[in-house]
């Protein structure tokens, strides 16, 4: 699957609604995974490529963060160990 598939069409010019924008280049997102993926390494993953403010809501493998706009397609690549 292509990068560009896993984000929503509002995020794929690189620039989030106004709803979702945080400060200078961020936004808030919601990160889906699989079920095979500790959600602890998620987390590691997603604060070594700049994301804050993480929540993980387990039961429905979901991570919201807030994520620089430049590294959007970077984390939609992202395939693993």
């Amino acid at each position: 699957m292509r990068p560009e598939w896993k984000l929503c069409e509002a995020l794929q010019s690189g620039i989030p609604p106004d709803y979702a924008r945080v400060g200078s280049g961020g936004a808030k997102v919601a990160i889906r995974y699989a079920p095979n993926a500790p959600p602890k390494l998620v987390e590691e993953v997603l604060v070594n490529m700049g994301g804050r403010d993480l929540h993980i809501a387990e039961t429905f493998r979901v991570i919201y963060a807030v994520v620089q706009t430049d590294r959007l397609g970077e984390l939609a690549g992202y395939r693993g160990c």
